[in-house]
């Protein structure tokens, strides 16, 4: 979520989702807007600040809303050699300074050593990046080639270097290091959703191989509908299983509900062996 107010000192709240890419594109949406006002405190008629907020009614697809700032730059203030690696630490730098958490600056650190560093080179002179010399054949390159885990990479991690692009290249034209951005003409690619569907098959082979007591807890999942982990499986106990009228009483923390839930006389014959074995307070 981003918090910001627009020229005519008017709140907005802009959402970008959650996870990796939600964060990503958030941090990108957020540099743009500050340096859109930093922009408009040495040139009154910029109104480029209206157009993100314009911007922000439209429909936003999922990986795709991250923009480029290009803010006029004093030619004075342009010097004459700045390296990938300067821009890199100063800007990690600039977000310590700013309170980034640490794996936020750990993530950014990997990424610039491991991923932009050996492509770009460290003494590369930021001003003489092309996005046909450099950027196309960078994103071709990290998109074909493995990742350290042999897998080829997905189009959420590329969106997420190239944000990283943006933001950095954003940061060089503030600073006056570049008055335009090679990251310009970037669109990040469209992210699909994944289709996780696990089958019967699927289900007995998990079953087959599982641990007793991870065995017992997929089963109570399966046939109470409880949700796994502490808000419903953990918190159960044999107080909630009433065996004479064959109901488990379900406390749902998540929600904080209560319900009961019936399960066969094939099933409390598998619970009362399980009962047997067990000494512990918990089910299972």
């Amino acid at each position: 979520m981003v918090a910001y107010t627009d020229l005519n000192g008017k709140r907005h709240d802009k959402s970008f989702g959650k996870g990796e890419e939600g964060y990503a594109s958030a941090v990108a949406f957020d540099q743009e807007v500050k340096a859109v006002k930093l922009a408009t405190k040495t040139t009154p008629e910029v109104s480029a600040l209206e157009e993100v907020v314009s911007a922000e009614k439209q429909p936003i697809e999922k990986g795709a809303v991250c923009h480029v700032v290009e803010p006029e730059c004093e030619k004075s203030k342009i010097a004459s050699v700045v390296t990938f690696q300067q821009i890199l630490d100063e800007y990690i730098e600039h977000t310590r300074s700013n309170g980034s958490r640490n794996a936020h600056l750990t993530s950014w650190r990997t990424v610039g050593n491991s991923i932009f560093i050996p492509y770009f080179g460290a003494d590369a002179d930021i001003s003489t990046i092309d996005y046909g010399k450099h950027i196309l054949p960078f994103i071709n390159k990290i998109r074909n080639e493995p990742s350290k885990y042999g897998g080829v990479r997905s189009n959420v991690t590329i969106n997420q270097y190239g944000h990283y692009l943006v933001t950095l290249f954003n940061y060089a034209i503030l600073r006056g290091y570049i008055s335009v951005s090679p990251m310009r003409l970037w669109k990040p690619l469209r992210v699909f959703r994944k289709e996780r569907q696990i089958t019967f098959e699927d289900a007995c082979k998990i079953m087959e191989y599982a641990a007793p007591h991870l065995k017992f807890a997929i089963q109570l999942v399966c046939y109470l509908g409880v949700r796994p982990g502490p808000c419903e499986l953990f918190s159960l106990t044999w107080d909630d299983v009433d065996f004479d009228n064959k109901k488990v009483h379900v406390y749902a923390s998540k929600t904080n509900t209560c319900r009961y839930v019936d399960f066969t006389d094939d099933f409390a014959i598998e619970l009362k062996n399980k009962k047997k074995r067990l000494t512990l307070a918990t089910i299972w």
